[in-house]
């Protein structure tokens, strides 16, 4: 039977022996959650986090828009959207968050409509997934012209 690699390393001192054997589990971790292999359940939550994260503004003024915007996301399975309510007049442009109720990561098509602008499109979105399983956001800058 051959010796493990560890009996084979030469200790001089009880204290420096204690040492080792405390600090190689502790090395052994770090080595492992540095290379991705090792997850903890406190890691992942129960927390909903959004699939397309767009800051909408008008592209004359800057501001945001003074009508409902609609962002829709879709794909060749499903679809889904979200209407945010038109802000005060002056407010800056704000995040408007598309949670995934019916989708998923994946690649997508997204559409941002609010009456009186063009409708402003992106073809070949992507929403990553984290090792939860939770998607990670796409964040897009949409500047809409008025008609």
């Amino acid at each position: 039977m051959l010796p493990s690699p560890v009996s084979m390393i030469r200790i001089r001192s009880p204290r420096a022996a204690y040492s080792f054997a405390h600090r190689c589990p502790l090395v052994m971790l770090s080595a492992l959650a540095a290379c991705n292999l090792l997850a903890f359940d406190g890691d992942c939550t129960a927390e909903l986090r959004p699939m397309i994260i767009a800051t909408v503004r008008d592209s004359r003024t800057s501001a945001a828009p003074l009508q409902p915007v609609t962002i829709v996301a879709y794909n060749s399975t499903a679809r889904d959207s979200v209407t945010h309510q038109a802000p005060q007049p002056g407010s800056p442009p704000r995040a408007i968050n598309l949670y995934p109720r019916v989708l998923g990561a994946g690649t997508y098509s997204v559409e941002v409509r609010a009456n009186g602008y063009e409708p402003w499109r992106r073809i070949g979105v992507h929403v990553g997934e984290n090792h939860c399983g939770q998607t990670n956001a796409a964040r897009l800058n949409v500047s809409l012209k008025p008609l």
